[in-house]
């Protein structure tokens, strides 16, 4: 009767780390990408992604390709990556460059560093105000700080969209004979 009982618990023991060991392997996927962020195969990928669960969040750790050097990592509610939820942080050349907070998709703080590694600035959102601050590389606080300020242009949307058009050449590539070309224009201020 013994051995019975004891054949029965370890059939049992076997296949419960049977499954929580697949269901754990199930958790890991990774996911390959274009210098854009666009979905790739895996031999032509300038990034590819690990994600797995932890805990009761999803985490994404996201490596350069050439030198599995880590460029971000966070933490999501869902396993579609699509409600942020806690801390992320993105890397330069191996550096930590910025550190975001988020509870339930919301954005609560940002952190950024010089290449030193030393505290830039700091922006908490509240339900009232946006508190910035910021520090010089010394790590001496700089009164006033301004981390962020919208672009203005004299004259509004209309005065940006007038001077644009008066320095536009658009006949230029036509009298040279250039082929067509669709340029997507991204700025990172």
């Amino acid at each position: 009767m013994k051995t019975i009982l004891l054949k029965t618990n370890l059939i049992t023991l076997l296949f419960i780390f049977v499954y929580v060991n697949l269901s754990v392997a199930q958790d890991t996927t990774y996911k390959y990408y274009n210098m854009n962020g666009r979905e790739i195969n895996k031999d032509s990928a300038y990034s590819y992604a690990k994600i797995f669960k932890q805990d009761r969040l999803w985490a994404k750790m996201e490596f350069l390709s050439s030198e599995n050097m880590l460029l971000s990592e966070g933490y999501y509610l869902d396993n579609k990556l699509e409600k942020k939820h806690g801390t992320f942080k993105r890397y330069w050349n191996g550096t930590i460059s910025n550190v975001d907070l988020y509870e339930n998709n919301k954005i609560k703080k940002e952190e950024y560093f010089y290449e030193s590694g030393t505290k830039k600035a700091q922006i908490t959102y509240t339900s009232n105000r946006t508190l910035e601050l910021g520090w010089d590389e010394n790590g001496t606080e700089i009164p006033n700080y301004i981390f962020f300020r919208e672009a203005k242009f004299p004259g509004g949307m209309d005065g940006w969209k007038s001077y644009v058009e008066s320095k536009l050449e658009p006949l230029v590539a036509t009298r040279s004979n250039a082929p067509i070309v669709y340029i997507l224009l991204k700025f990172n201020l």
